[in-house]
C-alpha cells in the first residue's frame, strides 16, 4: 500500500504558501520596521530614521528611532525623549512613557507644541508625602521613584479625593501637590485610565487622517511623489489565480477514501 500523506502534506504546504503570495498587497510602499522583539510595529505615518532614510516612507515631524537598547524612541522639540509603548493606528493614538519611569517628573514641565502631538484631555492626580513610619495601603498607588528618606509618595485622582482623605489623615500624609496627566479614548486604553494612576500616557494626531483606512485593513501612503495628501490604497488580488489556488488547496485537504477494511485505496 502506497502512503499518500507525505504527497498530501508536501501539496498542501505549497498551495498554502501559493495562496499567501497572491492575496499579498501589491501596493509600494514603505514596508513597516521593528526596533526589536515586543517593540511597536513602525510604518507610515512614521518611519524608523535610521533604517528608512527615504522621507518620502514619512509624514514630517514622525520620525521615531531605536535606542541603545533597542527601544522605539520620540524626541519633542520641548520635553525630550520618551519611550514609544504602543502606536494605535485606528485611533490615532501615540503610547509613550518615560525612560526613567518617572512620569510624574517628566509631567511638570510637559509641553507638546511645536509637534503633531495634542492632549484629548488631562487627568489630574494629587501627590501626597506620607511618613514612612506607617505602611501605605494598596489602593494608593505609590510613586516609587519620587519617594524620599523619609516619606512615601503616592497619588491619588483629585475625583477620589473626598473618599480617600480619611486615609491619608490616618496615614499624616501631607505636603500635596497636583500634576496633569494626558489621557486619551483609545482602544488600547483601560477601563479605568481614568481613575488610575499610570506611568503612561497618550497624545493624538490629527494630520494624516489615516485611521479609518487602517480601520478597513487599507495601506494609508501619499497621494504622489510631491506635496502631503496621502490616499489609502488596499491590497489588489487576481481574482482568477486565487480562485484557482483556493480550489487546488480544498482538493489537497480533501481528506482519502478508507477502505471497509480500514485501509486506504492503493
Amino acid at each position: 500500500m502506497t502512503n499518500n500523506m507525505p504527497i498530501l502534506l508536501l501539496f498542501s504546504t505549497s498551495s498554502f504558501f501559493l495562496l499567501v503570495h497572491l492575496v499579498s498587497p501589491l501596493s509600494d510602499t514603505c514596508s513597516y520596521n521593528l526596533c526589536g522583539r515586543g517593540e511597536p510595529a513602525v510604518q507610515f505615518p512614521f518611519r524608523l530614521k535610521q533604517y528608512q532614510p527615504d522621507e518620502r516612507c514619512v509624514y514630517p515631524g514622525f520620525d521615531l528611532t531605536c535606542d541603545v537598547q533597542n527601544r522605539t524612541t520620540l524626541r519633542l522639540p520641548t520635553s525630550g525623549e520618551f519611550i514609544v509603548d504602543t502606536i494605535d493606528y485606528i485611533d490615532q493614538v501615540l503610547w509613550l512613557r518615560d525612560p526613567d519611569d518617572c512620569l510624574p517628573k517628566r509631567l511638570q514641565n510637559f509641553n507638546p507644541s511645536g509637534s503633531n502631538w495634542t492632549v484629548q484631555r488631562y487627568t489630574s492626580f494629587t501627590l501626597f508625602k506620607c511618613p514612612k513610619v506607617r505602611s501605605v495601603p494598596s489602593m494608593l498607588p505609590r510613586v516609587a521613584c519620587l519617594d524620599g528618606h523619609e516619606y512615601y509618595v503616592v497619588a491619588v485622582a483629585v475625583d477620589d479625593l473626598s473618599q480617600d482623605m480619611n486615609l491619608l489623615s490616618q496615614l499624616r500624609c501631607g505636603d500635596n501637590w497636583t500634576i496633569q496627566i494626558p489621557t486619551v479614548n483609545s482602544t488600547f486604553a483601560s477601563p479605568y485610565y481614568a481613575i488610575e494612576f499610570s506611568n503612561t500616557f497618550g497624545l493624538t494626531w490629527a494630520r494624516p487622517s489615516c485611521g479609518s483606512c487602517a480601520a478597513g485593513g487599507g495601506t494609508c501612503w501619499f497621494e504622489g511623489k510631491n506635496g502631503l495628501e496621502t490616499k489609502c490604497t488596499y491590497p489588489k488580488y487576481d481574482v482568477r489565480a486565487v480562485v484557482g489556488a483556493m480550489l487546488v488547496l480544498s482538493h489537497a485537504f480533501e481528506l482519502p477514501e478508507v477502505l471497509a477494511d480500514g485501509s486506504m485505496p492503493l
